[in-house]
């Protein structure tokens, strides 16, 4: 994941559920088109989930603190 998409999640090993956590980023980006950083929160809403990730992508929100 880290390799291909640049996404990690700092401090995993305190994370009981990583692939239920994955699953629930993944619904986030891919169904309600969110930015798992900014939550869209002042944000422009995006169109597609390929939106949401160049948005990740440009900005550095590629990672997720736990």
């Amino acid at each position: 994941m880290e390799s291909l998409h640049s996404f990690f999640v700092s401090q995993h090993q305190y994370c009981k559920n990583v692939e239920g956590l994955l699953v629930y980023l993944q619904e986030k980006i891919e169904v309600g088109h969110m930015c798992i950083t900014c939550e869209n929160k002042g944000v422009r809403d995006f169109q597609s989930a390929d939106a949401v990730r160049k948005h990740m992508s440009d900005k550095g929100h590629n990672f997720m603190k736990v």
